[in-house]
């Protein structure tokens, strides 16, 4: 599946994607490896069939094609799992990962009409993206890497309220890279298994979710994880 081409939304210009270099790099590769239609493969000695916006993943192959570690190979694999950009099935033989939506960006554009209901639905989201790039305006980190790191965490916490004082306390509780990799997937695993509230009051706030102030404080990112939630080991190359 190396001819064709895809497209690339201009929208992203105007996100926090294209700011974290690796992220973007990742991201690319992902829609680049992704099959535009329905086909089989066979991996070891099962056939798959793929559809439109699926691949075989694995972490070596990815590292290799993008240059990028193994670390940030599943940085980059949890947080867009968490912005619910992807999904991947892992088995103990290989994984698939899934692009979501792909028929909407990357179809005939037939199905791009009902982009604006998924704009009303995506309402939220979308007013956290603008708050949040006007604080970010108003903000001067000390350091790329602390800034680069905090803004991953705060684009997958629900609740973006006190965003100086939680990156304050993330700065605290989060010195080293492991820890802040705990952090991201304890906040993509309790995002996807509906560990946050994230209900709205009377006035349209989310105030039944912890601030993410309160939230690292209580490191409630200590919590357990199912193992297997994540996929560790690289099953097949792609």
């Amino acid at each position: 599946m190396t001819d064709g081409y895809i497209k690339l939304w201009r929208k992203v210009l105007h996100g926090d994607m294209l700011k974290n270099h690796k992220l973007f790099i990742f991201w690319a590769w992902c829609l680049l490896k992704a099959s535009y239609k329905q086909y089989k493969i066979t991996v070891g000695f099962q056939e798959i069939e793929l559809l439109p916006g699926q691949f075989i993943f694995g972490l070596k192959a990815a590292s290799r094609e993008t240059q990028l570690s193994i670390q940030n190979i599943r940085y980059c694999l949890r947080s867009l799992q968490g912005t619910q950009n992807l999904t991947i099935k892992t088995t103990n033989k290989f994984s698939i990962l899934t692009i979501a939506n792909w028929d909407l960006y990357q179809g005939n554009g037939i199905e791009i009409n009902n982009q604006n209901n998924k704009q009303v639905t995506n309402k939220r989201q979308t007013s956290n993206n603008k708050q949040e790039r006007k604080e970010s305006k108003e903000e001067e980190y000390k350091s790329f890497v602390d800034e680069n790191d905090f803004n991953t965490f705060w684009d997958l916490y629900p609740r973006k309220d006190a965003k100086i004082i939680a990156k304050e306390k993330y700065l605290k509780v989060a010195p080293d890279e492991k820890t802040r990799q705990q952090i991201l997937d304890a906040v993509v695993y309790q995002t996807q298994t509906g560990k946050f509230n994230i209900e709205l009051n009377e006035k349209g706030k989310m105030q039944y979710c912890p601030l993410a102030s309160t939230w690292l404080n209580q490191k409630r990112f200590m919590d357990d994880i199912p193992a297997g939630f994540f996929p560790e080991d690289d099953n097949a190359e792609s």
